[in-house]
């Protein structure tokens, strides 16, 4: 199969069958084509998304501008904080993104897989020829009209066929789909799917996939499963064309990025998601009377019903035509909403430059700070706690605003 390597934001000539190219644009949300003056040609300029794409015929790798280390780090610091370490050392050292995930999904797997699969109590409910369990006497009614066998009942079955694997399984099939240059990495996946072969495999909906709870038995399971639902919702993508399938893990920068701020800035703040919550969650936020423009701020510090401090995170600066400095009218918005008198915008380095901007005719400062994560993840989280401390200083010196929300 043909392989080719392109570069976040930067565009690459690539020569494309129209299937490829309907393929490529279904899996890719940030993928822009651009047709050239030479036939079959076409401009392919990723966007955020980084990863690996299968179309009939070719594989497309997207490496990330600042490299596959600082983009593993952010994800293994997003999924567990407290344990980023032992999660960021189980990635392998190599610049392809799904090379590098494989090893630490497998690692994490055969822990959570060890000695063998939970099993746990499913709720069934089906039409069975004696009674078990609990008879669905208004079913029994309305479908058998009161007549047994067979018998419409409920009742609770100990299986291996529970959410966690399901979800387990679910990953595994879809990573096996994509192609490893590490033959191993490829057996142990078809391994791990065999020792789940009496789990049923659901085609999860990414925007619907089933919440799980863990508790002092099923602890194991939680890395395996926090990178299982990257694979299934955030990263893992799957079209068909005609008869052709696409598949593809992919990683939006834009999302880890903003994640990854909000999560060490929280940790650093050691407040909760609920004083510190990722777009404004569950507080009714909005800039008109009539409540008719939601705004959904990346950062925010929430007390007692009044917000304190609001701020944005921007991975890659936004340039809309016929605008200049979206990203500032949006934390001037911000702050306007909930009537404070400074916001602050973090950046990706490399997409701005530290400043303070005292806007006129207001009595507002917009701050503006920068974010290397191209460093080393111990400097990269020095400089978060710098950030860190000058949005304490922000919300001890705030005025109380007149806007709350509960």
């Amino acid at each position: 199969m043909r392989q080719l390597t392109l570069r976040e934001h930067q565009p690459t000539r690539a020569r494309i069958t129209s299937e490829q190219h309907a393929g490529l644009v279904a899996a890719i949300p940030s993928l822009d084509v651009t047709p050239t003056n030479e036939p079959g040609v076409f401009l392919l300029r990723p966007g955020a998304h980084v990863g690996t794409v299968v179309v009939p015929d070719l594989t497309v790798h997207i490496t990330p501008k600042v490299g596959a280390a600082p983009t593993l780090f952010m994800l293994a610091y997003t999924l567990d904080p407290k344990h980023w370490r032992e999660h960021y050392t189980t990635f392998a050292a190599t610049e392809q993104l799904l090379e590098s995930f494989v090893p630490a999904f497998l690692t994490h797997l055969r822990r959570a897989l060890r000695p063998s699969p939970l099993q746990g109590y499913r709720t069934v409910e089906s039409a069975e020829p004696t009674v078990r369990g609990r008879l669905r006497f208004d079913d029994q009614l309305r479908d058998r009209h009161g007549r047994t066998p067979p018998a419409e009942v409920r009742y609770d079955e100990f299986t291996v066929d529970t959410d966690l694997n399901r979800i387990l399984k679910a990953a595994i099939v879809r990573l096996g789909k994509l192609p490893l240059r590490n033959r191993e990495l490829a057996h142990q996946l078809r391994r791990a799917e065999h020792a789940l072969a009496d789990v049923r495999l659901i085609r999860y909906h990414p925007a619907r996939l089933p919440e799980v709870s863990f508790d002092r038995l099923t602890a194991r399971y939680r890395p395996a499963i926090a990178l299982a639902r990257l694979v299934l919702r955030d990263a893992g993508i799957e079209h068909r064309h005609g008869t052709a399938p696409s598949t593809a893990f992919l990683v939006d920068m834009n999302q880890l990025f903003e994640d990854f701020v909000a999560t060490a800035i929280r940790e650093h703040l050691n407040l909760s998601t609920t004083q510190f919550p990722q777009n404004a969650q569950r507080r009714h936020l909005v800039l008109d009377h009539d409540s008719r423009i939601r705004l959904a701020p990346d950062l925010s510090w929430w007390e007692a019903g009044h917000c304190r401090f609001v701020g944005d995170v921007k991975y890659k600066a936004i340039h809309a035509p016929g605008i200049r400095h979206p990203d500032l009218y949006q934390l001037l918005a911000y702050t306007t909403a909930i009537d404070l008198r400074e916001g602050l915008l973090v950046y990706a380095a490399g997409e701005a430059t530290p400043t303070n901007h005292d806007i006129t005719h207001t009595n507002k400062r917009l701050r503006v700070r920068v974010l290397d994560i191209a460093s080393d993840p111990h400097n990269v989280l020095a400089d978060i706690g710098t950030i860190a401390d000058e949005i304490r200083e922000l919300h001890d010196t705030a005025t109380v605003p007149r806007f709350s929300a509960g």
